[in-house]
């Protein structure tokens, strides 16, 4: 295998998707009280299966068998793709879940402290999704100008690739938060639960 790295793609989305749902739950153990938001979910596609915490999703298992197969054969294939192609396109698949990962995790965390500490936050504020998607495409950002920087020295095919596929994440930002500006008020569930990031 030229590439056994690409056996990490499903792994990484898996844990993205079960990362997201933990954190669904986690926050409802107190940081909801302080902090309320209409969706945890920023990826409209998944924000019904968040609401309902479904750990079961049919559809995300098929997305993330077919993308990992296609992704397999791509790069595995002699030929098909000259190298540094290959390493960009796996280092952009990686590097974004991986960060999305990563802020399932720091969400988690922040999550947990607030529920151990709950005497050290008071009061309630109430936050739009477009304020939610804002906050996390700045997050993004904080990632996204590191790894630029450190592709741009080095020139290596995985770390440019990672530089562009997070990079991606803030196009993907403004767009979700023009479709939550074009939606009705008064179809937004003001109702649902609080905040996450990614996907």
């Amino acid at each position: 295998m030229n590439h056994p790295e690409v056996l990490l793609l499903p792994v990484l989305m898996l844990a993205d998707y079960f990362g997201t749902l933990v954190g669904a739950v986690a926050i409802r153990n107190g940081y909801s009280d302080h902090f309320g938001m209409e969706h945890y979910e920023m990826n409209p596609v998944w924000q019904e299966s968040i609401g309902k915490i479904q750990w079961f999703n049919a559809r995300h298992l098929g997305m993330t068998a077919a993308i990992s197969i296609g992704t397999a054969v791509l790069v595995e294939i002699d030929g098909f793709l000259p190298e540094h192609l290959a390493e960009g396109y796996i280092g952009a698949l990686l590097g974004t879940f991986a960060y999305m990962v990563g802020r399932h995790v720091s969400n988690y965390f922040s999550f947990r402290y607030v529920a151990m500490h709950r005497d050290e936050l008071e009061g309630t504020v109430h936050m739009a999704h477009t304020t939610l998607l804002a906050f996390s495409a700045a997050q993004v950002a904080v990632v996204a100008i590191p790894l630029a920087v450190i592709a741009a020295v080095t020139v290596n095919p995985y770390v440019i690739g990672a530089a562009i596929g997070v990079s991606g994440l803030l196009i993907s930002h403004s767009g979700w938060i023009k479709k939550a500006r074009a939606q009705d008020p008064a179809a937004t569930d003001a109702d649902s639960t609080p905040a996450d990031d990614t996907n």
